[in-house]
């Protein structure tokens, strides 16, 4: 897999030296878009694609300075993640909950007192409603936000989409719900759920396979400069690197004939020393 056009490394990215396959072609330039059903072709298109994945977000509480839910998509698959106000990012439950329990969360100008700690722990269901006004998280909430989103939803939204990276979240980059496209998979926490060549031969295959028309080095509205590149004529194509140079050239040629003429030597002098051997038990008998 060769990655063109990245605004970003990736903690997969050393893969991608030790195995310099001129195909697939990853043009990994991420964009963030907001969904809207009133805006231009682009936001139109996330909100249709996405609209199920999007639709999650409207239905689940919402509790001041707890943090924001947040969905990736990668090859396929979604996978839930917990971004806190902090910026601190937890792709699995455990994590999360072990975080809560270390410091746990600010929930209005009071704090996470005894009271909510225990409806915290304790709470059945996402409907007891705070005093702010909003339905607040629960374990048992994020334990069905991380167990039901984790899941396989195919092909067809990444190939809508032309990615095999996006991410859904709230707020933060941009007001509302946002996706972002060829997402940094690091930032998202998702080292931690995979290892750097393993996320990198599903890349790869993806790429390969499930969306190999959409990333077709030859895809209409790929410029020149891009197109060149993915065929492998860079600033070099048509330049002598200085290795090639004619000076330099001249003298490999001269040191192989060098070696070439000591070895004629060598093997010279190994002959005649066996010929000399031969003479002198002839000589003795």
């Amino acid at each position: 897999m060769r990655i063109l056009n990245s605004d970003f490394k990736d903690f997969y990215d050393s893969c991608a030296v030790q195995t310099p396959d001129e195909k697939p072609v990853y043009i990994r330039k991420s964009k963030i878009i907001q969904p809207s059903n009133n805006g231009d072709p682009a936001q139109l298109m996330i909100a249709r694609v996405l609209k199920a994945e999007l639709r999650v977000f409207s239905k689940m509480p919402w509790e001041e300075n707890f943090g924001e839910p947040g969905l990736l998509g990668f090859c396929g698959k979604l996978y839930p993640f917990w971004q806190t106000t902090s910026s601190a990012i937890y792709p699995t439950l455990e994590g999360l909950l072990a975080a809560v329990e270390r410091e746990p969360f600010e929930s209005g100008p009071d704090g996470w007192n005894k009271r909510r700690k225990e409806e915290f722990d304790t709470a059945r269901a996402s409907k007891t409603e705070s005093e702010w006004g909003f339905y607040r998280w629960t374990k048992a909430d994020l334990t069905k936000f991380f167990t039901d989103f984790r899941a396989n939803i195919g092909d067809q939204v990444f190939i809508e989409l032309g990615v095999p990276v996006f991410a859904i979240s709230e707020g933060g980059k941009v007001n509302g719900k946002y996706v972002e496209l060829n997402s940094c998979l690091k930032s998202l926490g998702f080292d931690q759920l995979m290892k750097p060549f393993a996320a990198y031969q599903e890349l790869d295959t993806y790429l390969g396979n499930n969306l190999a028309t959409r990333m077709d080095p030859e895809a209409k509205g790929m410029t020149d400069k891009l197109r060149a590149e993915t065929h492998g004529f860079d600033k070099w194509s048509f330049r002598t690197h200085k290795e090639d140079a004619p000076k330099l050239l001249k003298k490999k040629q001269k040191q192989q004939e060098a070696k070439v003429e000591q070895e004629k030597k060598v093997e010279a002098q190994k002959s005649q020393a066996i010929a000399d051997e031969v003479r002198e038990m002839l000589g003795d008998n």
